[in-house]
């Protein structure tokens, strides 16, 4: 159709393709962003792992905390020999008389609990291991309080519980 129509010379190239320079550059550059973007990619994954390993160890010790809370709940007496407590409670919904004492103590990496009727269970799971447990009654203004500290997965925490509060 346009049989006699030759492009400007001005834009015309004589140079078909990339040169070797420019294909260098491109795959320098390419280079650059995926690693920018993998790097991106693996740091975001740890942190994801990093924040649900954290939750569970939270979760954990909450956990724990309210064993021990529900443990000293309508307690009657609380004695602590070599760092294991034993804890004489009142009859309530989920307890009889006849279940106490009850005991907390560590038992290698686990922190157990026992009634005196049941056998003993862990609080913790295995794979978040308890590191240390520590039990001391402190005398405060308006009475006792038992302070527990136990450290789980590398990460300290503290119950302190009025003794004999409801």
């Amino acid at each position: 159709m346009n049989k006699g129509y030759k492009p400007p010379a001005s834009c015309v190239s004589e140079r078909e393709g990339f040169t070797l320079i420019e294909v260098v550059i491109y795959v320098a550059l390419l280079g650059l962003f995926l690693s920018g973007a993998i790097g991106a990619a693996f740091a975001l994954s740890e942190s994801n792992a990093r924040t649900i390993r954290n939750a569970h160890i939270q979760e954990e010790a909450a956990f724990i905390s309210q064993k021990i809370s529900w443990a000293l709940t309508n307690a009657t007496s609380v004695d602590i020999v070599e760092n294991t407590i034993f804890i004489t409670k009142q009859e309530g919904e989920d307890f009889t008389v006849g279940e106490n004492p009850i005991t907390i103590y560590r038992a290698g990496t686990s922190l157990m609990l026992e009634r005196n009727t049941r056998e003993a269970l862990p609080l913790n799971a295995t794979a978040l291991p308890i590191e240390s447990f520590e039990i001391e009654i402190v005398a405060e203004k308006l009475g006792e309080a038992i302070v527990v500290k136990f450290q789980l997965a590398g990460k300290a925490f503290t119950i302190h519980r009025p003794l004999y509060a409801p």
